[in-house]
């Protein structure tokens, strides 16, 4: 999302503006699907800024918004509650779901939240810079990571390699490079969660060419090295048991 790569799982939240770019990538084979993986509400704009403009009661939904076009995360104990108000929209009539995501947006204004994209600028997004990373997206979901080069992407979008690496920067705010190397530890993170693969092997499913490198841009990334992010990971799941 924007310059941000991260981890969901299942009743994460999130919030996100307009001409964000962004794509879930999910750890299924060819013919897997996974029915009701996403629920999602779409929301015009204009009618959240007119229903403010209409109600000042509703001003702690402005700064909501303003997060938003950076894209944010919730927390907190009532998340849980929160996704079952989004699921009841579903099957509200049309009249009584617009009370209900009004409601369900008053909710969210209030719980803790998480900024995710840190060097994005909403306001020097363009709708061309947008669709190019939408395609290089796309273009990532289906490439190995050990071996993805940027010119490459930048043929599969029609750019050269220079026009590429000036209109991912600015629409990410930071390089290719920097971009892929936090998919590539999102990755790691997931492995190391999910499976009990040896490290070094984690590293080099992830796109690290040794175990140093790996161990090293790891431990800039998260703050922690990979065997203790694992036990600290492992830890949390025993203790939401």
């Amino acid at each position: 999302m924007g310059d941000h790569v991260g981890t969901f799982y299942a009743r994460s939240m999130f919030l996100i503006g307009p001409n964000l770019p962004h794509n879930w990538l999910s750890n299924l084979g060819q013919e897997q699907v996974c029915h009701g993986r996403d629920l999602i509400v779409q929301i015009q704009p204009a009618w959240l800024q007119g229903l403010i403009q209409l109600c000042p009661e509703f001003g702690e939904i402005l700064h909501l918004i303003e997060d938003a076009a950076n894209g944010v995360e919730f927390h907190g104990p009532s998340l849980e509650m929160l996704c079952h108000q989004m699921e009841d929209l579903e099957l509200s009539d049309p009249a009584e779901r617009v009370s209900k995501l009004i409601a369900l947006l008053v909710n969210l204004a209030q719980v803790p939240r998480h900024v995710l994209c840190q060097s994005w600028n909403p306001r020097s997004s363009k709708a061309e810079e947008s669709r190019v990373i939408d395609q290089v997206m796309q273009s990532l979901l289906s490439s190995d990571l050990k071996t993805i080069k940027q010119a490459e992407i930048a043929h599969r979008v029609k750019m050269s390699p220079s026009a590429f690496s000036r209109v991912f920067q600015q629409a990410t705010g930071g390089t290719f490079t920097s971009f892929v190397r936090r998919l590539r530890i999102s990755r790691a993170c997931n492995l190391l969660m999910t499976t009990k693969d040896p490290i070094s092997v984690i590293g080099v499913e992830s796109g690290f060419s040794n175990l140093s490198n790996f161990n090293r841009a790891f431990l800039e990334e998260k703050g922690v090295t990979p065997r203790r992010y694992r036990r600290e990971a492992e830890q949390s799941i025993q203790a939401s048991i």
